[in-house]
């Protein structure tokens, strides 16, 4: 059965009845859900996706309630009936094949991944150019990510912002986790610095969200649906479904910190010093092989040297010089671990102008030389 005009009316009225437009999460599923019906013409696979959405806010709502206590919370949520399940559903796998670094579409996600995909980010440090979103279904992992080397458990949700730099250095064997990335491409499509901008400042010095076991199942059930969606094809996960996928899992985390269902973490009003964070977060990615002075950056900020040092530094914990030289560094050993060349080519990529002045950099901050850092088992 096709969708028509009238179908897709109820479908959307009954969106707006079953949702109400006050809680932190709920107007990012309104236009998420939407966009599942505008998109698609499947009657069958859209009344299936409703209905795990449903069913999972309804879980969502008897947590929340349950351990906030807070009536005012509780009198803004409607609970939702689910819609009939439809019988027969073809639930044929998303294909779980491995990817480089850099995803192979605008979205993927992945519903169960296991140590032996994870070792391939074990060898040396590797360059994370999508944005990826993991959580950890069970088992214990020892990561470096940038500069910080973290302990990761079960039911931690781990966020890669684009350009971030991964090494696994141990991993349980009982070890699963659930993935969503977004491709640099795609990324340069949306205001992805606009949405992350929420939990940005807590992501750039801890990248790894502890959740409560109640909102870690929520994330599991979620990353379920998106997988369950995505094996419909390409057809069905469009763009803008990404783009709000992406919003949902952001808000979702966001709304959890303010609601003290995620351990350690608290997050500060939105203001211009993060929007110049974000705006620098983002040139910096993108310029710090060519640009290494902290000018450059003030002036594409139209703010002065002095005031643009003080709003990273006040913001983010780290001087903007740290930041650019965090990303030469662990772009260098990535490069140094990962490919066969030329210690003055790899200078060379990252805007020195020698191998001298490279090699010095270097060792000022790594206490060897590239080409110890090479022979080296770090």
């Amino acid at each position: 059965m096709l969708l028509n005009i009238e179908s897709i009316s109820f479908f959307i009225i009954l969106l707006k009845r079953v949702f109400i437009i006050s809680s932190f999460w709920s107007e990012s599923l309104i236009v998420f859900v939407s966009r599942f019906i505008l998109y698609n013409c499947n009657c069958g696979e859209v009344i299936k996706i409703l209905n795990y959405f449903f069913v999972l806010m309804n879980k969502f709502v008897d947590f929340t309630c349950h351990i906030t206590k807070n009536d005012y919370i509780c009198k803004k949520i409607i609970l939702m009936v689910p819609l009939p399940m439809v019988q027969n559903v073809d639930n044929r796998k998303f294909n779980r094949s491995t990817y480089p670094l850099e995803v192979s579409a605008d979205f993927v996600v992945h519903e169960r991944i296991g140590r032996d995909l994870m070792e391939y980010y074990g060898r040396f440090p590797c360059k994370i150019e999508a944005c990826c979103l993991c959580y950890v279904i069970k088992g214990k992992l020892k990561a470096t990510i940038n500069l910080g080397e973290f302990d990761i458990a079960a039911n931690d949700f781990v966020v890669l912002l684009p350009g971030a730099f991964l090494q696994i250095k141990e991993i349980s064997d009982d070890t699963f986790i659930s993935f969503e990335g977004y491709s640099s491409s795609f990324l340069k499509k949306i205001n992805f610095w606009k949405i992350i901008s929420p939990i940005m400042q807590h992501a750039i010095k801890n990248p790894v969200f502890s959740l409560n076991e109640d909102m870690g199942n929520f994330y599991r059930e979620s990353f379920s649906i998106m997988t369950k969606a995505a094996s419909f094809g390409s057809s069905f996960m469009t763009s803008s479904i990404a783009e709000s996928s992406l919003i949902v899992a952001i808000d979702m985390l966001a709304g959890a910190i303010s609601n003290d269902l995620v351990k350690g973490a608290t997050l500060k009003n939105s203001s211009r010093d993060q929007t110049i964070v974000g705006e620098f977060m983002q040139l910096a990615m993108e310029n710090y092989r060519k640009e290494h002075k902290i000018s450059f950056y003030a002036r594409k900020a139209s703010l002065t040297l002095s005031h643009f040092c003080y709003v990273i530094s006040k913001t983010t914990g780290m001087t903007a010089q740290q930041i650019i030289m965090n990303l030469i560094i662990m772009d260098a050993k990535t490069q140094l671990k990962g490919t066969d060349a030329a210690v003055q080519d790899i200078a060379f990529t990252l805007g020195f102008t020698s191998p001298t002045t490279f090699n010095r950099y270097f060792k000022n901050y790594t206490g060897m030389t590239p080409q110890e850092y090479r022979n080296s088992n770090d």
